[in-house]
């Protein structure tokens, strides 16, 4: 053990989500738990308090679900996407970006139904609590979420 181990300062250098896939380890189970309600098409909501990694875990999910999830040649192959809620104002602005994501023809919720039609898609959303009790979320917000994640 070295000097700083033992004085109990913490030797990993890395502030906030870690990116790089040789820095990303410890996850396995975690990740095989995940991967496992992915392939069965579930939601899967990650919960922790802050700090423990959520956001790299998730990062890590967007990156390698095309690796992980077994394409069926009866069903298009997977795309999986990164939301932060941090950078999101409002569901407006949610739904903006994601309809960049897909390339929906505009933000309404049948234009992005339309869009997600025949698309097999895992959408990352970080800090997703931020939405819970921030006024510009009404209640439909979760309700055409919910749609979506069902069609």
């Amino acid at each position: 053990m070295t000097e700083q181990e033992s004085a109990g300062v913490n030797p990993f250098h890395i502030q906030g989500m870690v990116r790089d896939e040789s820095l990303f380890f410890g996850r396995q189970s975690e990740l095989n738990s995940i991967w496992g309600y992915l392939r069965k098409g579930s939601n899967v909501s990650i919960v922790a308090p802050r700090r423990r990694g959520k956001s790299s875990l998730l990062w890590r999910i967007k990156e390698k679900a095309h690796d992980e999830i077994p394409h069926d040649s009866t069903k298009p192959e997977i795309q999986a996407f990164y939301i932060d809620m941090e950078l999101i104002s409002g569901e407006e602005q949610f739904f903006e970006r994601l309809s960049e994501l897909v390339k929906a023809e505009d933000p309404t919720s049948l234009q992005l139904e339309r869009a997600l039609e025949n698309k097999r898609i895992i959408l990352c959303i970080d800090e997703f609590d931020r939405t819970a009790h921030n006024e510009a979320f009404s209640d439909d917000f979760f309700s055409i979420l919910r749609g979506l994640s069902q069609g």
